[in-house]
């Protein structure tokens, strides 16, 4: 495997597991937007607040201590009382989101439901948790994003209609920084941090190679012609000419760079890079206005596919690679 394949796969692992590296985290009401149940699936919510009507209880809670994170057909929740993994046996659209139908995976006679409450723009404001009929519902609040601290993420990630490529040249010396980054195959579902110093970058690179050769001048001989791209100089001593051509070349690739901040805190920068033989674009004429329209191919040596996808306004949505969709900020 790649080394950024291989590390994607040991955030799973990370995420829904023991230990998680992002547990110190929230998630944000803004983070994303699900418009329908597979929107859900490797996503990882980590709620800011509490609250028990039927109890009377509301309370913050520190980032961490309770996750909700579906994977497959399970429903993975860690939490006090509540800690387990449940098997989800329907997911259904309804007026306020998603409700899933759960079954605890080590006793069946806990059934219970997850809803998922989303506002008008399609992003999760709270879930309700019900372990069983016979406890009462659970409400969890999803954090609000500080306006400081969005204006910083703003600064840094790409949003959509940010970055515009006018035609498939210009997205040499561009710098994508994507803000999710989506797994399908691996139910990876990941909102990135500045932290992480993720990049996808479309480099052209300049090479320069020259060629020398020689030649003994006699008294009387004409000095050498030279085409385009060369230069002259002549030894008077010795009487010897030198041309030297110089030959421009250019080589494409696309780096995809990304830190990895393990559960102690050390810190690894991962890269692939990708050289690229070709590329070509496509064009979706029945794309919706908020669906990419167009899609560039970028062929690497290794005969691999790349895509970037744009809107229909010509600007960045997405980049993918090795199965991984890596999207912008307003996704």
């Amino acid at each position: 495997m790649r080394p950024l394949q291989l590390i994607l796969t040991l955030v799973v692992f990370q995420l829904f597991g023991a230990n998680l590296m992002a547990q110190n985290t929230y998630t944000y009401v803004s983070d994303r937007k699900f418009k329908d149940p597979t929107d859900l699936i490797g996503y990882n919510f980590r709620p800011a607040s509490l609250e028990i009507p039927q109890e009377g209880i509301k309370e913050d809670l520190q980032a961490g201590n309770y996750s909700f994170g579906l994977s497959g057909n399970n429903l993975y929740v860690k939490g006090d009382k509540i800690q387990g993994v449940y098997n989800v046996n329907t997911v259904n659209t309804t007026e306020y989101g998603f409700i899933m139908k759960i079954i605890n995976a080590r006793d069946a006679r806990l059934q219970g439901h997850l809803k998922v409450i989303l506002n008008s723009q399609g992003q999760v404001d709270a879930l309700v948790f019900r372990r069983t009929q016979q406890e009462p519902e659970m409400v969890f609040f999803q954090k609000i994003i500080d306006q400081s601290f969005e204006e910083q993420e703003k600064q840094y990630f790409t949003d959509i209609h940010e970055i515009t490529i006018e035609s498939n040249d210009s997205i040499w010396g561009k710098i994508f920084r994507p803000f999710l980054r989506i797994n399908p195959s691996i139910s990876l579902q990941e909102r990135l941090r500045k932290a992480d110093s993720t990049a996808i970058s479309f480099d052209k690179i300049t090479l320069i190679d020259e060629k020398v050769r020689t030649k003994k001048l006699k008294e009387n001989d004409e000095l050498p012609v030279i085409g385009d791209n060369e230069s002259l100089s002549i030894d008077t001593i010795s009487n010897i000419a030198t041309i030297t051509q110089t030959v421009i070349s250019y080589r494409y690739e696309i780096v995809v760079e990304t830190i990895l901040t393990d559960k102690d805190g050390r810190r690894e920068k991962l890269s692939d890079i990708y050289k690229i033989r070709s590329i070509k674009e496509r064009e979706d004429e029945l794309a919706a206005i908020d669906e990419p329209r167009y899609q560039i191919e970028c062929k690497t040596e290794a005969n691999e596919s790349l895509f970037l996808f744009l809107l229909g306004d010509r600007t960045i949505s997405s980049f993918t690679a090795g199965g991984t969709t890596f999207w912008a900020r307003g996704y």
